[in-house]
């Protein structure tokens, strides 16, 4: 890529302190070489974060006046368990409330129906009042269908008011003091590139990048004085990801801007020169052509 174009390899295993989502790691920068470019050429990150966290696990159920707690246990869900588990604490919480009504949790089937991936909640019970509160718009509302607010059954049902959604993170986002970039917040400082997750990637495989653009891709180098960096994985709020227990990595390079500027011009002169020999070749068999006309008109 340039005359001089180190790269290093960053991987939370080989951190030096931090945990793996958030550390410090080692970027020896020889002094002798005045880089003023950083870009992450590739990175691989694997899919281990839940769907349901600490904190955004819970919803209210009322039924008859009277309110339940239901926390979805930590993990990760999909279209065949969350109704499973949903109807269990369902069901445990309309006992301890005294009523005993029954629940079930089911999506429209795709081959007879409509397919609206939206949630259908039915209640056994179908004379007094059952709601269910909705307390943030963090995670759970997504995975069950709703906005923040409190949803009425009517006759026993309910339907989601939104389409259902498991793929809580549209991309990750590697932070880090190598680079240089300022933002309306701290949420868009020191990116050194955002990575989009292929819609369908299932639990616990990986995340494959590669750079596709250098020279558009690339960040201002920053702190070139400093031997040890700070690296950080988060997710399209600004969170911290947690892999449960899973490494993750990247690969940065180096350079300084008048190599990359080099080589585009290289690039252009080596078209260039392609498309002069091209028509040279052409002229040249024009010329061939010409000779043999004469000769024949003799």
């Amino acid at each position: 890529m340039s005359r001089y174009n180190p790269s290093f390899i960053i991987n939370s295993k080989t951190r030096l302190s931090g945990g793996i989502s958030r550390f410090t790691h080692l970027v020896d920068i020889s002094d002798n070489h005045n880089f003023d470019l950083v870009a992450m050429i590739a990175c691989n990150i694997p899919k281990t974060y839940y769907n349901v966290q600490p904190g955004k696990n819970i919803f209210i159920l009322k039924e008859n006046g009277l309110d339940a707690t239901i926390t979805l246990p930590i993990g990760n869900y999909n279209e065949k368990n969350l109704p499973i588990v949903l109807k269990g604490l369902l069901d445990t919480a309309s006992n301890s409330l005294g009523n005993s009504f029954t629940y079930n949790v089911t999506l429209p089937n795709r081959d007879t129906e409509v397919d609206t991936r939206k949630w259908i909640f039915t209640c056994s019970n179908t004379i007094v009042p059952v709601s269910f509160e909705i307390l943030s718009e963090e995670d759970i509302d997504e995975i069950l269908g709703f906005d923040k607010g409190i949803y009425q059954f009517t006759n026993g049902s309910l339907t989601s008011i939104n389409v259902i959604n498991f793929n809580l993170s549209h991309y990750f986002t590697v932070r880090t003091d190598l680079c240089s970039n300022q933002g309306n917040s701290r949420i868009d400082h020191n990116i050194l590139q955002s990575i989009g997750i292929p819609r369908g990637l299932d639990f616990g495989e990986t995340v494959n990048y590669t750079i596709s653009d250098l020279k558009s891709q690339s960040k201002l180098l920053n702190n070139k004085g400093n031997k040890v960096y700070t690296f950080e994985l988060v997710n399209d709020r600004g969170e911290v990801i947690d892999l449960n227990g899973h490494d993750w990595s990247l690969e940065v390079s180096l350079y300084k801007y008048d190599d990359v500027n080099e080589l585009v011009k290289k690039d252009l002169i080596a078209k260039h020169l392609v498309k002069l020999d091209d028509k040279k070749v052409k002229n040249e068999d024009k010329n061939k052509s010409n000779i043999v006309l004469k000769e024949e008109a003799k």
